[in-house]
C-alpha cells in the first residue's frame, strides 16, 4: 500500500460508501475482487476486515486484470455525512456553515489560542471531523499527530489547550478543490507535519489561505501513545 499516511477502506467501490477504517502506510492486504473498470479493488486487511480501496494506491504483485470482477448487485452507494478526514486524512471537507451570530472580533495571531478559536466559532466556519487513529506508538505519553495538506492553499493550524501550538503547512502544488466526490487517499507527495502534543480534549482550527473558505474548527479527544492523522482537503459540494 502506497498511500501516506493512510488509505480509506470503504464498504463499497466508491467514495459515497461508508468509511470502514483507515489503513496505515505499508499495510499488507489480500485482493479478492475488482470492479469491471478496475478502478476499485475488494480486499481483506488483517485487523481491519473486508472492504474496497482505490486501485491506484495499492502495489500489486499480480496483474489487476487477473483479479476476478465482483458483480454483486447488492452493492449500491449509501448516503453518508460529509467525509471525516480522514479517518479523511482523516481527510476533511464541508461546505461553509453560516451561523446567526454577529461578526466575530478579529483574532490576534500569537495571542491566546483558545480565544482565537472561540472568535472563529463566533463567525462563519466549517465543522472539522475527527482524525484517523493509526495505532499505538512509543511517544512517552504524548500524542503523535500527522497533518497533511491535500489542498491548493497554504494552511494555518491552531491547536488550543493543552497543546497551545500554531503551525503552518505549505500549499500542495498539484492538489485541487474537489467538486462532489472525495479522494480515496492522500496524495503521496503532499506537505505534511508530525507534531507531538499532550493528550486530552483538543480544540483546533485549520484555516486555508483564501478569504473564500471559512476556517474549519473541531474538538478532538486524543489518547497518549497513539498516532493520529488528518489529511485535509476541501470538497466544494459535499453529499447532503
Amino acid at each position: 500500500m502506497n498511500a501516506d499516511p493512510s488509505l480509506n477502506l470503504r464498504a463499497g467501490p466508491g467514495t459515497s460508501f461508508d468509511l470502514v477504517a483507515s489503513l496505515p502506510l505499508k499495510s499488507k492486504v489480500t485482493v479478492t475482487g475488482r470492479t469491471s473498470d478496475g478502478q476499485w479493488l475488494k480486499i481483506t486487511a488483517p485487523q481491519f476486515g473486508d472492504g474496497w480501496v482505490k486501485t491506484e494506491f495499492l502495489d500489486l504483485n499480480v496483474a489487476a486484470a487477473s483479479v476476478p470482477v465482483v458483480t454483486d448487485k447488492a452493492l449500491a452507494p449509501t448516503a453518508v455525512p460529509s467525509p471525516t478526514p480522514l479517518r479523511t486524512p482523516t481527510r476533511q471537507a464541508a461546505a461553509p456553515t453560516p451561523t446567526s451570530a454577529p461578526p466575530p472580533p478579529t483574532p490576534e495571531p500569537g495571542g491566546d489560542i483558545e480565544k482565537y478559536i472561540q472568535a472563529l466559532l463566533a463567525g462563519k466556519y466549517n465543522r472539522l471531523g475527527q482524525p484517523a487513529l493509526l495505532g499505538s506508538v512509543p511517544a512517552g505519553g504524548k500524542v503523535e499527530l500527522v497533518i497533511g495538506n491535500d489542498s491548493p492553499f497554504a494552511l494555518k493550524v491552531s491547536l488550543g489547550s493543552p497543546a497551545g501550538v500554531e503551525t503552518n503547512l505549505d500549499a500542495c502544488r498539484d492538489c485541487k478543490v474537489y467538486e462532489s466526490e472525495a479522494p480515496g487517499a492522500c496524495p503521496p507527495e503532499k506537505p505534511q507535519k508530525t507534531l507531538r502534543i499532550d493528550p486530552g480534549a483538543l480544540h483546533l482550527a485549520v484555516e486555508p489561505s483564501t478569504s473564500d473558505i471559512p476556517a474549519y474548527v473541531g474538538e478532538w479527544q486524543l489518547e497518549g501513545d497513539k498516532r493520529y492523522a488528518l489529511c485535509f482537503y476541501i470538497l466544494r459540494n459535499p453529499p447532503k
